[in-house]
């Protein structure tokens, strides 16, 4: 490993764990506590770092998490997104994390699969087929497929 691999891969583990920790940031525990995390509306700030960490487009968040740049705007005023928004904003954060663990931790590589179109989709990016719980699953399927094709 080179010498500018350990610090990048570091930083990526540390952004990694941030945006995590964001997202679960009132739940950092089980699924039950993240649960009613998602319930109360998890801070505006973890929707920021996840767009930035993936590169996304408003029109993209908008469609993923079913609002309106009007009521993002709204959203970043009050600090806090809704219970669906959260929830969807936890899916892509799910889903993310999978990608890492897919593609050994390289957030790169990660976010490129994420949002690059893909044939099986029907021409759309795996964070566009977010929006629905069936368009998750097929995206969590073929994640599952990559780290099982993969060598170690």
């Amino acid at each position: 490993m080179s010498a500018t691999t350990v610090p990048q891969k570091t930083s990526q583990q540390a952004f990694s764990r941030k945006v995590a920790g964001l997202v679960d940031q009132k739940a950092p525990g089980t699924a039950a506590e993240s649960a009613s995390a998602v319930r109360e509306g998890l801070p505006y700030e973890a929707l920021e770092t996840l767009s930035h960490a993936l590169g996304l487009t408003q029109e993209v968040l908008t469609r993923v998490l079913g609002a309106s740049e009007r009521t993002l705007q709204r959203r970043r005023r009050s600090g806090c997104l809704s219970p669906s928004e959260s929830d969807r904003l936890w899916r892509i954060d799910h889903v993310y994390h999978l990608a890492l663990e897919a593609f050994d931790g390289k957030t790169d590589a990660a976010r490129a699969w994420l949002t690059a179109p893909k044939q099986a989709l029907g021409g759309d990016t795996p964070i566009e087929h977010l929006d629905t719980e069936p368009g998750a699953r097929m995206v969590e399927q073929m994640l599952a497929t990559i780290e099982h094709m993969m060598p170690a």
